[in-house]
């Protein structure tokens, strides 16, 4: 659906003192191969952990994904109406079974969130 907010993505430096942190919510994790860590609040929107370092956003804190069709086209108008690319459209996952696509903008007024393509061809596995 486009537009609603998809996946919530916190910044740590400490990856298992995060989900130690965390785990005060009742959060379930799964860990990658990457080193990031899916989080399951038990509800949507689901989120994240990471290590700067491991290819994702570019700064510390939370950054809010929201749901898009088409992230080239999204970036364009976010451009136009005074936003900035941050991190341009790059795949989750290898390519081409990636589970889809995020970018990383900011608004006019320096708040940073994300937006996320899904594809619509991913197979789980």
């Amino acid at each position: 659906m486009k537009g609603n907010f998809c996946h919530i993505e916190i910044t740590v430096p400490d990856g298992e003192k995060a989900k130690d942190f965390y785990s005060v919510f009742g959060w379930k994790f799964q860990t990658d191969e990457t080193g990031y860590t899916m989080v399951d609040t038990g509800a949507e929107p689901g989120g994240g952990i990471f290590v700067p370092g491991q290819g994702q956003g570019p700064q510390m804190g939370v950054t809010v994904y929201i749901n898009t069709e088409c992230i080239n086209c999204s970036l364009e108008e976010i451009n136009a109406k005074g936003g900035k690319t941050i991190v341009p459209r790059s795949p989750i996952g290898a390519e081409p079974n990636n589970m889809g696509w995020f970018a990383v903008f900011s608004d006019p007024f320096g708040n940073v969130l994300g937006l996320y393509e899904p594809n619509p061809d991913w197979k789980p596995g």
